[in-house]
């Protein structure tokens, strides 16, 4: 897939139906590691079909920035639910 095409997915159906979550400020994971990012990461493990995660390899294949240390940043727990129906 190059770069410049659209990838459609349907979130929803990927998450967890509750997204208890934590969240600490960060940068991104790119030139130029932009700091001032707000991270929110589900407690729950989600899972996804090689082909998927190929689909959003192929979309954002410029990650190119090993984990961070921690460091003196706060790590905040939190909770959202998602309105969908079933």
């Amino acid at each position: 897939m190059a770069d410049d095409e659209d990838v459609t997915m349907d979130i929803a159906a990927v998450l967890p139906r509750t997204l208890d979550n934590y969240e600490y400020s960060g940068s991104l994971t790119t030139p130029p590691c932009t700091e001032d990012v707000q991270w929110v990461v589900t407690s729950t493990p989600i899972s996804m079909l090689a082909e998927q995660i190929g689909t959003l390899e192929g979309a954002n294949s410029h990650n190119a920035r090993p984990a961070q240390p921690l460091g003196d940043r706060d790590v905040v727990g939190g909770s959202v639910k998602l309105g969908i129906e079933g």
